[in-house]
């Protein structure tokens, strides 16, 4: 038989352990836990995939239930999963589970043997951020047996107080006080039991380290009654017992009755529950903040430049070596973070970033370095000195020692240091033995040891989380980081760098979701604790995902120069790479940036990404093929493999790879498939890969409507970046049959006003009626959707007044804009309203022949918006981008103009339609300035882009072909 264990974590257990392979995987173990908790009840299939495959097609989520079921059989026994019907459910004979035993304890009101199986928080560590169903299932069920659990607990208590065995009934209120440690009444009832026992030591000091969490976590007082309790307590022995009522938490002198969490979920401490007390009452995440610690180097530079950072002597802190209980195997690595963390200070030498310092360590063969090979490791950083050491722990006591080198120095003895005591004094440990290493070392003054205490979480339970999130993000695995950092905020609320990491490995998992832009502003909610260049990573960080990419520019390269390490150097290369284009400039300007970060992560995936888009960008075909070959390793299933795959398979003309990205395309979900074809198009520059990609499902029957309306509305943006402006109306046509035309009444705009297009007046009038109809008196705040979604008042006014505009309706235009303006500051969309003000001014001014006052107009605009922007056409200003290109062309500014136009064709998939014309503008400014050889490439580019365009169009393609001729003799 085997039994599942659900509480504490997710595993199948069998005669022999633990099972581990296909059957332990997370969908699987969530089918088994919804079955397991029905109670040997049926659940229908429907049920099932409702809650774990929302988002795919019915028949792909039937097919992977059903494979889940064989897998599960297979591995369990055929009559594991019995079916009857269209339903299943579990056999009980054959699988049983600790949370139905827990139930059935309590039912017979074994209430001891109940707890005892209560390893911890229903499913702990499963993670489906794709199924929020389940989600919303398993929190609910996470809550019921808790409080099961602290009920039980809570009785245990009682019964043993009523019996007399006061010792026992301490550690049943411990227990329970543990689970929850903001309340009041729970902390009072172990005080009072232990001092009725003759504990009055202990009981004061739980009372004051109760006082210190809620002064620390909540700025609340105790109650006046536990406050007098505690001053009895402090008079010595022989307090009274318990009064008959517990109190209430108050705060600001009102009382409350249940302790108060400033509206922010409770945080979960653990650290009782896994046998370590408070370490000072609080847990001290050094390990966790050494992560992002700062490595000195040379200056990193934004798009403005930037001046360099000041020389500084470095030390390196490398892997300790470890033998003791698995329990603590994290110390090997984790001494590289702590130590960095607490010798991190205004010395003039400064620990390098422990990420660095790992990256390097990975690529000179891992594990713990010998002495030549920690040597060399050393020289390669370039510090001048290094740490390595031991930790040995045996019967929950740990030694630690240190040995600090000077690499300039080979022949001396190293600087030694020790510490010992109980694992709980760990943290403690390290501050003695970086004390010890500082005096010995000279390695200058110790005031600055205790800074990172000042960075805390309660929960042992956030930290290992936290620490196993850094291991898994390093990696390249961001789902399953992404779920390590989920645990962590969720144990711990106020965890600001759990937070920061969330946002970064949820966007690096699925892109944009609004977790990205929440868990970046909750880490600087919860930052004012943060040492400075932490807090200023938060800073950075939420600035971006508000579209602030000047702000986090600055922040980014500010924090580079002082510290230069992985962490910054990756999020300044994500401002240069996404925002650049919105400033004017090509996405090429962050590959030095990026360089630098895989210079120290030579498998750093983001790093790998956006140079490989360089690299296509470019057409730099051998630093692609390289790129992708280090990314394959890496990544072998990811779904980065397949964007990056697609991109590489047509950039460089692999015709087998194309047939094997066509099959990931047709069987992938359509946000796949969406991304492969903006990586093709977008970056690769490649108009017909996306119409390849996406021809075998706009009409597969299998994909929802929506989908397929969606692959219609993608492909009559390609269209027309061919010069297909009939073909365009077709495939827009097509997705409207399959939904509505107000659903695409936007892109239908956008596309309409092309540069390149003269449509006829009545067109543009009709066009204009059907977006006047839309309700634009009650503009709301501006919330992120689908581009092929409703028409958003205010683009639906920056449309309007661009139809205006060209329908030589300057007035008209100029009152939308002035709506615009009156938007400013009240939209929650950043700039955007200001932005569409400007460009309708510019287009005005444009039509007029003003082509200085256009220029003038779009100066005025600061394009910081959504930091979705990239990925959503309208929100890109792509359209501003080209015409802003035109104008400065237009006054002879061909320089400014030539930058603009690179960057007007992406990086959203729809701004492809710039992407000919840019190419003959760009034509004709080299050959003004006599550049005839670059002025011929992009003649033929063009022409090779138009080739087959409408007959209306072939006229310009004449012309290309004109001056090619010349151009190429």
């Amino acid at each position: 038989m085997f039994s599942l264990k659900l509480l504490g974590g997710a595993s199948i257990e069998g005669k022999g352990g633990a099972l581990t392979g296909p059957a332990a995987q997370r969908h699987r173990m969530a089918l088994l836990a919804m079955l397991a908790l029905s109670r040997g009840k049926l659940v229908s299939r429907d049920k099932l995939i409702a809650g774990l495959w929302p988002e795919s097609e019915t028949k792909q989520a039937r097919h992977r239930l059903s494979e889940c079921i064989y897998v599960l059989r297979k591995t369990l026994g055929d009559e594991a999963i019995l079916s009857e019907g269209d339903s299943l459910r579990l056999n009980p004979e054959a699988v049983g589970s600790d949370a139905g035993e827990f139930r059935e304890r309590l039912e017979r009101d074994e209430h001891e043997a109940a707890v005892l199986l209560y390893a911890g928080p229903f499913l702990d560590g499963l993670y489906l951020g794709e199924a929020p169903e389940f989600e919303r299932w398993m929190e609910g069920e996470r809550d019921l047996f808790s409080r099961m659990y602290q009920e039980a607990l809570e009785k245990l208590a009682e019964v043993a107080e009523s019996r007399g065995d006061l010792a026992k009934a301490a550690e049943w209120w411990r227990r329970l006080a543990s689970e929850d440690p903001f309340n009041s009444r729970l902390a009072l009832r172990l005080m009072q039991v232990l001092n009725a026992n003759g504990d009055h030591a202990n009981a004061l000091q739980y009372g004051l380290e109760h006082a210190e969490l809620l002064e620390r976590e909540l700025g609340a007082k105790l109650s006046p009654e536990m406050l007098d309790f505690v001053t009895r307590l402090r008079e010595g022995p022989g307090a009274s017992p318990a009064p008959a009522r517990a109190p209430e938490t108050t705060v600001g002198g009102a009382p409350l009755a249940e302790p108060v969490t400033t509206g922010v979920p409770r945080v979960e401490h653990r650290w009782r529950s896994l046998g370590l007390a408070p370490l000072g009452g609080i847990l001290v995440l050094a390990v966790a903040v050494a992560w992002l610690l700062s490595v000195r180097l040379p200056a990193w530079r934004g798009s403005d430049g930037a001046p360099e950072a000041p020389t500084v002597d470095r030390l390196a802190v490398l892997p300790f070596s470890y033998q003791g209980s698995e329990a603590f195997a994290y110390v090997s690595e984790g001494m590289v973070n702590l130590l960095s963390a607490t010798l991190e200070g205004p010395s003039e030498l400064q620990p390098l970033d422990p990420r660095a310092v790992m990256g390097v360590v990975e690529q000179e063969g891992g594990g713990i370095p010998d002495p030549q090979r920690a040597r060399a490791i050393a020289t390669r950083l370039g510090v001048r000195r290094y740490i390595q050491g031991e930790v040995v722990e045996s019967g929950g006591r740990l030694h630690i020692s240190a040995r600090l080198y000077d690499v300039s120095r080979p022949g001396e003895e190293p600087v030694q240091a020790e510490a010992e005591g109980e694992v709980s004094q760990f943290l403690e440990l390290v501050d003695d033995l970086t004390v010890d290493l500082m005096l010995r070392g000279s390695l200058g003054p110790v005031g600055r040891l205790k800074r990172v205490a000042a960075v805390t979480t309660a929960s042992m339970v956030a930290l290992s989380a936290y620490l196993e999130g850094e291991r898994l993000f390093r990696s390249g695995q961001y789902d399953a980081a992404a779920e390590a950092y989920d645990r962590a905020v969720r144990a711990d609320t106020a965890f600001a760098l759990a937070w920061y990491r969330l946002s970064i490995a949820a966007e690096w998992r699925a892109g944009w979701s609004e977790v990205v832009r929440e868990a970046a502003q909750r880490a600087v909610l919860y930052s004012e604790r943060l040492p400075e260049h932490e807090r200023k990573l938060a800073e950075g960080l939420a600035a971006w995902r508000r579209g602030a990419g000047v702000e986090a520019e600055r922040t980014f390269v500010e924090i580079s120069n002082r510290w230069g390490g992985v962490e910054e150097g990756m999020q300044l290369g994500e401002v240069l790479f996404h925002y650049g284009p919105m400033r004017g400039h090509s996405i090429a300007g962050s590959r030095s940036t990026w360089e630098r970060v895989l210079s120290f992560e030579a498998e750093h995936v983001p790093a790998l990404v956006h140079l490989m888009r360089i690299a296509a960008f470019e057409e730099r075909v051998a630093d692609l093929d390289s790129l992708y070959e280090t990314l394959l390793r890496v990544e072998p299933d990811s779904e980065w493999v397949r964007r990056m795959g697609a991109l590489r398979a047509f950039s460089v003309g692999d015709a087998a790879a194309q047939d094997q990205v066509v099959d990931w395309a047709r069987l992938g979900s359509a946000a796949s498939l969406a991304n492969m074809r903006m990586e093709v198009g977008v970056f690769g520059q490649n108009l017909e890969g996306p119409g390849i990609l996406a021809r075998p499902s706009r009409t597969d029957p299998l994909r929802q409507a929506i989908h397929r309306a969606g692959f219609h509305a993608s492909e009559a943006s390609r269209e027309l970046a061919r010069g297909r402006w009939r073909a365009a109306q077709e495939e827009l046509a097509a997705a409207e049959r399959i939904t509505t035309p107000e659903s695409f009444l936007e892109l239908r705009s956008q596309l309409s006003l092309s540069p390149f297009l003269s449509l006829p007046r009545d067109d543009l009038a009709a066009l204009r009626s059907a977006l006047a109809e839309w309700d634009t008196a009650a503009v709301a705040a501006v919330v992120v959707t689908s581009t092929y979604n409703r028409v958003h008042p205010l683009v639906q006014w920056y449309l309007l007044g661009l139809l205006a505009a060209r329908l030589g309706e300057d007035s008209v235009a100029l009152s939308y804009a002035a709506g615009l303006d009156r938007l400013v500051g009240q939209s929650g969309s950043g700039s955007l309203a200001q932005d569409y003000a400007q460009t309708v001014r510019a287009e005005v001014a444009w039509q007029r022949g003003d082509a200085s006052q256009a220029i003038r107009e779009l100066e005025q605009a600061r394009f910081e918006t959504f930091y979705l922007w990239y990925a959503e056409p309208l929100y890109s200003h792509s359209y501003a981008r080209f015409l802003r290109a035109e104008a400065l062309k237009s006054v002879g500014r061909y320089e400014e103009a030539l930058r603009w136009y690179e960057t007007a064709s992406g990086p959203a998939f729809p701004d492809l339609i710039h992407l000919a014309p840019s190419h003959f503008r760009r034509a004709q400014i080299y050959e003004a300035l006599g550049q005839l050889e670059t002025a011929a490439e992009h003649y033929a580019r063009f022409v090779e882009l138009w080739k087959d365009c409408d007959p209306e169009l072939q006229p310009l393609v004449a012309e290309a072909e004109q001056h090619l001729q010349p151009a190429r003799r």
